[in-house]
């Protein structure tokens, strides 16, 4: 809690703000402990090298994960954060052990700030 405080009150700009942040941290914690031993390399490895299988099981179990809303009565996922984070756990690995995939190259774009932008000003979101 106080590395969160001290970072909120660094001036940095923070995406989220420090409740949802530590909401989202005690989440992911608990559902770590309870369904995962407590690793996250445990969701890593239930994937079986599969970005589809661990894009699942981290939009399934970890709420601040779902970016998703209701269109026209139909469900709209985009899953940015999902991928990026099956991404960063490819390049940080270098591609090796638990940041082996064998489906890597399907994960769909990394929408930056302005796709969402573009969105609502489209009424899309």
């Amino acid at each position: 809690v106080q590395q969160m405080l001290a970072l909120q009150s660094s001036g940095i700009n923070a995406e989220y703000g420090l409740e949802e942040r530590w909401r989202a941290v005690t989440s992911a914690g608990a559902v770590l402990t309870s369904k995962f031993f407590g690793s996250f390399s445990v969701c890593v490895s239930r994937a079986g090298r599969n970005v589809h299988k661990l894009l699942d099981i981290i939009v399934d179990n970890f709420e601040s994960y779902r970016d998703m809303c209701l269109y026209k009565g139909r469900t709209v996922s985009f899953l940015k954060r999902a991928q990026i984070l099956v991404a960063d756990i490819a390049t940080c690995l270098e591609g090796k052990g638990l940041g082996q995939f064998d489906n890597l190259s399907e994960l769909t774009m990394f929408a930056d700030y302005r796709v969402p932008q573009a969105l609502v000003a489209l009424n899309v979101l």
